[in-house]
């Protein structure tokens, strides 16, 4: 006989249909696109996928809305089913719930926004260093294509840059990443140090190069710590988003600001700017950690808000 509800299962057999439901969804959306990208486009999938700044119009729009959809297809549908199919209160079992004190929105935005020139400078430095080798054809392909969609022209392509890379990138990676997987692990191990590196850590290999793995990564940890914190997805998700939004609306404003533009393309920041952001960072920290109303120690264990059943006679 099937459970109602998967969180009746075994752990390790909700963790295998998670990971089950997620290669489902993204096999349905890669079959989908390399049949239909080429009626649409009249170029194949991989044409479609290797774009540049010389690349044409059209080709770009198509490798955006791609990027889109997938973060739709392998973050968001995969999350919002397994809850659906886990929990009978999905928004609950996902963390969605409004924060408790309204001020930790903001300290969670500032932490992240805080830590951006913290990060540059580490992917700075290490590429500097060539500490992880020469980079690779792969790297290169994503840093030209993320450098395409950035070369937006008008409010238009603005727009889909924020929605395609901030704002979908950020819901659909916190429900999946901080809703979904952190709490698996946690419910396994009740070790929440231990769920947060494996966590932080499969969000970074999913992003970037090898030279933003260690920036990446300790911006999981960051995220993991905003949600443990507040007790609320919605911080982290929004925290992400404007982080996400923050590197889109400089490359933008660059165009027609000199000064913007010289620090986008600066091997390193200034200084000073480091150091605002690093002051800025500390006090958010602080300050979160002040408001703090973080998750209760059993707040992975799927039953733990249930009333037990009371029969007609009234005894349980």
């Amino acid at each position: 006989m099937f459970n109602r509800y998967w969180r009746e299962y075994p752990w390790f057999l909700q963790l295998v249909l998670f990971g089950l439901m997620t290669f489902v969804f993204i096999s349905f959306f890669f079959a989908f696109a390399y049949y239909t990208v080429p009626m649409i486009t009249g170029n194949s999938i991989t044409e479609a996928l290797n774009v540049s700044k010389q690349s044409s119009p059209q080709q770009l729009s198509v490798f955006i809305w791609l990027q889109g959809a997938s973060s739709i297809f392998s973050f968001i549908l995969p999350a919002i089913l397994f809850a659906n199919q886990t929990h009978p209160d999905k928004a609950e079992y996902l963390g969605l719930k409004k924060p408790q004190r309204p001020v930790q929105l903001l300290w969670s935005i500032l932490l992240m926004l805080g830590a951006f020139p913290i990060f540059i400078e580490i992917a700075a430095l290490l590429k500097e260093m060539k500490a992880l080798g020469d980079n690779t054809q792969g790297a290169k392909q994503i840093e030209e294509a993320t450098e395409a969609i950035l070369n937006m022209n008008g409010t238009g392509e603005l727009l889909r840059a924020l929605l395609v890379m901030a704002v979908i990138p950020a819901l659909g990676e916190e429900l999946f990443f901080r809703g979904v997987l952190m709490r698996l692990l946690h419910l396994q191990s009740k070790r929440i140090g231990l769920a947060v590196i494996v966590t932080a850590a499969m969000f970074a290999v999913i992003h970037g190069t090898p030279y933003n793995f260690l920036s990446i990564f300790i911006a999981g940890i960051f995220l993991c710590i905003i949600y443990i914190q507040t007790g609320s997805l919605w911080c982290s998700i929004a925290a992400h988003c404007v982080y996400n939004g923050s590197q889109v609306l400089m490359s933008y404003w660059g165009k027609s600001d000199p000064t913007l533009k010289a620090l986008s393309d600066a091997k390193h920041l200034p200084i000073a700017v480091t150091l605002v952001g690093t002051a800025v960072f500390a006090l958010s920290a602080y300050m979160l950690w002040k408001n703090r109303t973080p998750l209760p120690a059993n707040w992975s264990d799927n039953f733990r808000n249930e009333e037990p059943e009371v029969n007609n006679s009234g005894s349980i």
